[in-house]
């Protein structure tokens, strides 16, 4: 449910706390909060013409498989909670019909969505853009495979990056000589992690 959702790592916190309190298993809220920061669908879509194809492909079964992996790590090794989850009257919201649900939705995703993920594009367009004449200069291709990928993991992880502005950085880092794998590991940690 969370990858097609564009939430970034920071947005997603309170969604997750909002989901434990509601009484989502713990392991369940993980995985939604791992895998929602990953991708999105405006990074599928942006991802398809800067990627490819087997990239973009790979970029989503990854953000899947990780999200699995540690909700069932954290669902294996973590105390189970005993606690009843009892809503507040105050986020009690009166029904909506699906009328006023789908206008809400269509709201949302022509206007406050466009807002929201547009200027995030343009960043990781125009810091793209200028890095690459520097990465011009480096043989980025020199550095053998495994450390690209640990290295472009750990850049990836104090980096405040959206996952669509990840994809043009991306981008630029796989046309200047770095690994499919490297740029999937900095795809992966960007996003989901930032120091913020």
């Amino acid at each position: 449910v969370g990858i097609p959702l564009p939430l970034c790592s920071c947005s997603i916190v309170p969604v997750y706390h909002s989901l434990v309190k509601k009484g989502v298993p713990q392991s369940a809220a993980i995985a939604f909060l791992i895998a929602t920061p990953e991708l999105g669908i405006d990074a599928i879509l942006i991802s398809l013409p800067l990627l490819g194809g087997e990239m973009t492909i790979a970029r989503l079964i990854c953000a899947a498989l990780l999200a699995v992996i540690v909700a069932l790590v954290v669902s294996k090794y973590s105390r189970k909670d005993t606690h009843s989850v009892v809503a507040e009257d105050s986020e009690l919201a009166p029904a909506q019909s699906f009328g006023e649900k789908f206008k809400s939705g269509m709201r949302y995703s022509t206007n406050d969505l466009l807002d929201h993920i547009a200027p995030w594009i343009l960043v990781g367009m125009l810091v793209a853009a200028l890095i690459h004449p520097i990465l011009g200069d480096l043989d980025l291709a020199a550095i053998p495979g495994e450390l690209q990928v640990v290295l472009f993991a750990a850049l990836g992880i104090p980096v405040y990056v959206c996952a669509s502005s990840a994809t043009p950085l991306v981008a630029v880092f796989l046309v200047n000589g770095i690994s499919p794998g490297a740029g999937l590991a900095f795809l992966l940690s960007g996003p989901a992690t930032n120091i913020s």
